[in-house]
Order: structure tokens, then sequence, then C-alpha cells
């Protein structure tokens, strides 16, 4: 997931803004999954 700040950081223009939103989106997604996951790890639930 974190590939997309770097596709961010090479484009020009519009595209870079484009890609940056969309690494915004997926960084925001993957920390709430992170977050999530962690929770479920220390309630101590199976699976």
């Amino acid at each position: 997931m974190r590939g997309f700040l770097f596709l961010k950081m090479q484009m020009p223009g519009k595209k870079r803004s484009k890609i940056g939103h969309l690494a915004r989106l997926f960084n925001a997604a993957d920390v709430l999954l992170a977050q999530k996951r962690m929770i479920h790890e220390l309630s101590g639930h199976p699976g």
C-alpha cells in the first residue's frame, strides 16, 4: 500500500495530485485496518 506515496513523488502536475489523493485514501484505509487488527488481537478473540 505504501508504494502509492513513492508514485506520487514521481508524477508531475494533475496526475500527481490524483495519485496523491489516492495515496491518502489508501493510507487512511491502511491505518484503519491496522487499528482494527490491533484491537482484535488485544481483545483475545481467536481467528
